[in-house]
């Protein structure tokens, strides 16, 4: 019950200032003009829009509820709530992903800079993970991250969003370098995939071309060698377990 009266006072506190927002929100994305606004962002966008617009009935089904509503009360609605409060969050992740955009497309320095040096944090931990500066890889790397700086001193310039571009499409082809050297050990558990505009650590550009941050390829990673351990571990168990059985009919004392 608890979960549900959470759910409850997150759409309870955002569904309607949402819904008054929903068609400049709307607007606002379909005018991004650069190239991560791709058909990918915008169906990720769509869908979730479509989704929020078709909460109203279920909103209306739980619109008698109140904090002081019994626990049996926000039971029955527990689904209803579920499903608007993570469409509900969806949208306004989305709603800021899109205004970080849309600045970072009309020259915010500020924004240019803060996404620039998120850049360079997630190139720093990719040169850590690969850990031979001598390598072919380190130094395409270290590259990468002397133009993030060099392009976040010139955050102002008009060709900012062209140099952005090129610059994380370097990076994709890098990571897919230290992907196929580091991470291709094991087999793939769930399929690799960039944060969406309507996740909470989304960044422009994931996504664009299947660019996929460090941080990304490497929590993947670590799901995939734990998903790994544990067939492995099962298959064992279960090898073990028949071994023992079938042993136990007789014994030599």
């Amino acid at each position: 019950a608890l979960t549900a009266r959470h759910h409850y006072d997150v759409v309870s506190r955002e569904y309607g200032s949402l819904a008054q927002r929903l068609d400049h929100i709307d607007i606002r994305a379909h005018s991004l003009t650069s190239p991560f606004a791709d058909n990918q962002m915008r169906r990720q966008w769509e869908e979730v829009r479509d989704r929020f617009l078709n909460l109203h009935d279920h909103v209306d089904s739980f619109s008698h509820l109140s904090a002081s509503s019994p626990d049996k009360a926000f039971l029955s609605h527990a689904t209803e709530l579920d499903d608007a409060a993570e469409t509900t969050t969806r949208v306004s992740y989305a709603e800021a992903n899109i205004d970080s955009l849309f600045r970072l497309e009309h020259g915010d320095e500020t924004v240019r800079r803060t996404e620039l040096a998120a850049l360079r944090e997630d190139v720093i931990a990719a040169q850590l993970e690969i850990g031979e500066s001598g390598s072919e890889l380190s130094q395409r790397l270290r590259g990468i991250e002397r133009r993030a700086d060099e392009l976040s001193a010139s955050a102002s310039s008009p060709s900012f969003m062209d140099q952005f571009v090129v610059l994380l499409g370097d990076y994709r082809l890098a990571l897919a370098q230290l992907q196929e050297q580091r991470f291709s050990d094991v087999k793939p558990a769930s399929e690799l995939a960039a944060p969406a505009i309507y996740d909470r650590n989304y960044r422009p550009g994931y996504g664009y071309h299947g660019f996929v941050p460090f941080w990304t390829l490497s929590t993947w990673h670590s799901s995939n060698v734990q998903a790994n351990e544990a067939t492995q571990s099962s298959s064992t168990n279960s090898s073990f377990s028949s071994g023992f059985s079938g042993a136990g009919g007789s014994s030599s004392f």
